[in-house]
């Protein structure tokens, strides 16, 4: 069983895991939360495929300026595209593009 680092830190800082949350907790339970190394590499993917598809819509709208279509679908697009890169720009400051739950 791996123990987090912050269990280790409360269980020193507090005199054990009785005074957890004001209940008495076991340590078998409180430390068997455990993420699914599965889920987690699914979540460093998807950021990452979130931020190459935020630059790739960037760059079809780019391309497509001047193609022949309805004005409000491409100004739509724009605002769409627009509102993706500065998503992805926040989740990239905050560093949450690529983001390694494993390794925490």
């Amino acid at each position: 069983m791996r123990v987090s680092r912050a269990a280790l830190h409360h269980y020193r800082h507090t005199g054990g895991f009785e005074n957890f949350g004001g209940a008495v907790a076991g340590v078998e339970a409180f430390l068997d939360v455990q993420i699914d190394a599965r889920l987690t590499i699914g979540i460093m993917l998807s950021s990452i495929a979130f931020a190459l598809t935020a630059a790739a819509s960037l760059y079809v709208v780019y391309r497509e300026r001047h193609a022949a279509m309805n004005h409000m679908a491409y100004w739509h697009s724009v605002l769409v595209a627009a509102a993706v890169a500065v998503v992805a720009a926040y989740m990239g400051y905050w560093g949450l593009i690529g983001l390694r739950l494993w390794a925490c």
